[in-house]
């Protein structure tokens, strides 16, 4: 790419996996598969999942892994994470619901990640709280001092999927629940250019600070509420563009070609080349069917109140007269995207 353009897929959790296209739990699983590879593909950072409001009476899944409780969103971001952690982690990170992923297990490597492999010295693990002492006496009525409570958040051990957990050498301390590259022969904290031979770029916006490099993946965010896609950005100036791409429309659908949003030429082609090339450029890709993606706006009161349609929202389109599948829109979106 010719400057940091980084687009965001905003998918809907209910159709993505539907039990309309999805009836086994096998084509859930090779459906989000092939978004996750998808995204690595292109070095997404986040992928949003979004809740829409039932506008139909759904059958009950025919799978084995599925409950009736859990929604279509919360089984496709599991998916979405259960690809992109090592196996040797998965029991730590899934618990008792790893079960339910039997299908995702069979599936093929995303082989662009190479975190994922563990014949190396290299591992990637999560940290984990030291063990603490309860405290006893006079003592544990004190208030702690902030030395205390910024110690009390990092820790020296990791958890690798081991039995036991990797304490890291020479007292080095990592803050918990991070991630955390470690040479399992040295018991020390590596880089991932040394562990991998993969470039990373650490980014900071506002108070967030996340990986986004084309070999570690991306992580998954769930919302409930169309607007927080918005409210919960972490770019402290939001998207510089919100784009809707057709997914699972009719192709000779009427009502596709009469929403009034202005084609890619319009916004993409012609605003993105004069955006400063020091900054990045965010591009919130929202995919999925009109009317979907319309009701979960709509339904949003607390967000866009006072809201009667849905287009106010977006800079424009994507061109996509077929309106494949959600996965296939996702990779047609993305190259185009790349391609600015």
């Amino acid at each position: 790419m010719a400057r940091d353009i980084i687009a965001v897929p905003f998918l809907p959790g209910r159709s993505v996996i539907d039990p309309a296209h999805c009836k086994t739990a096998h084509q859930a699983a090779w459906t989000a598969h092939k978004i996750a590879r998808a995204a690595t593909l292109y070095g997404i950072s986040e992928i949003i999942i979004y809740d829409t409001p039932s506008l139909s009476k759904e059958s009950t899944p025919a799978s084995s892994e599925s409950s009736s409780s859990s929604s279509n969103g919360k089984k496709l971001a599991g998916y979405l994470n259960y690809f992109i952690t090592p196996s040797y982690l998965r029991k730590q990170v899934f618990g008792p619901e790893v079960s339910d992923y039997e299908a995702a297990q069979k599936l093929p490597k995303l082989s662009n990640l190479p975190f994922l492999s563990h014949d190396g010295k290299y591992l990637v693990g999560f940290s984990v709280p030291r063990r603490i002492e309860k405290l006893k006496g006079k003592s544990a009525g004190k208030r702690k001092k902030k030395g205390q409570l910024a110690e009390e958040k990092l820790t020296t051990y990791i958890n690798i999927g081991a039995e036991k957990y990797l304490q890291l050498s020479n007292g080095v301390k990592v803050p918990i629940h991070s991630r955390v590259i470690v040479n399992t022969e040295s018991n020390a904290v590596a880089t991932a250019a040394e562990a991998f031979d993969v470039a990373c770029n650490h980014k900071v916006r506002g108070d967030t600070a996340f990986w986004t490099p084309e070999g570690f993946g991306y992580t998954v965010r769930h919302v409930a509420a169309f607007g927080q896609v918005f409210t919960e950005s972490p770019y402290p100036d939001g998207y510089k563009y919100t784009a809707w791409a057709p997914a699972r429309e009719a192709a000779d659908l009427p009502a596709l070609n009469s929403i009034t949003l202005l084609p890619e030429s319009s916004f993409l082609k012609t605003g993105v080349p004069q955006a400063d090339p020091k900054e990045d450029v965010p591009v919130l890709l929202v995919l999925g069917p009109w009317r979907e993606l319309s009701a979960a706006i709509l339904a949003d009161q607390e967000n866009f109140a006072g809201l009667d349609q849905a287009e106010p929202l977006f800079d424009g389109r994507l061109a996509n007269s077929q309106a494949p599948s959600t996965e296939a829109s996702v990779l047609n979106a993305l190259a185009r995207i790349d391609g600015l």
